[in-house]
């Protein structure tokens, strides 16, 4: 496990996740396009040297994700060891993905400095529960790598596990 103390949150204070976080807590892959690939490693590329945040929409119905929409946010801590997700960002994509019937499903971020790994704060701040973590590392070389978190019966997540992360170009999905 990466023990550096960074990693950060989604200000979700009194939002109404319950209607876009997925209620399962077995995800067993995500899938996104090429373009939203690239679309999320641009954002937050141009986030560094701090890191970026965003929220990734994904539709399915079973414990595969098939991602659908990225929503870039910002950072309100502006640190290259955590974030921090602007409020009014969160509310914005929330408030999409309800009119669009899709669900929250993964949180994306990104660590500048150290691998795509959760790290002890990932672990500790992370408050949603079938939802995945979507992290890119940018050091030494860009890396995209997915996560399910586990949380223990008091809600609090103890390790991860690595999903299968599958990008599939424009026309495949």
């Amino acid at each position: 496990m990466n023990d550096r103390y960074a990693g950060g949150t989604v200000n979700h204070g009194p939002l109404p996740l319950r209607r876009v976080v997925r209620d399962d807590r077995g995800v067993s892959s995500l899938t996104l396009s090429t373009g939203l690939r690239d679309a999320i490693v641009e954002h937050l590329r141009r986030c560094l040297p701090h890191e970026g945040v965003g929220l990734l929409a994904t539709s399915g119905v079973d414990s595969s994700l098939t991602a659908v929409r990225y929503y870039p946010g910002r950072n309100m801590d502006r640190s290259p060891r955590r974030y921090t997700m602007h409020a009014d960002d969160v509310l914005v994509a929330l408030g999409n993905m309800s009119r669009e019937k899709t669900r929250l499903g993964a949180i994306v971020h990104s660590h500048p400095l150290t691998p795509p790994v959760p790290s002890r704060t990932d672990l500790v701040e992370a408050n949603y529960p079938g939802v995945a973590s979507l992290i890119v590392g940018f050091s030494p070389m860009v890396e995209l790598r997915a996560w399910r978190l586990v949380y223990d019966c008091h809600g609090v997540a103890v390790r991860y596990d690595e999903i299968p992360l599958v990008c599939r170009g424009p026309a495949e999905r």
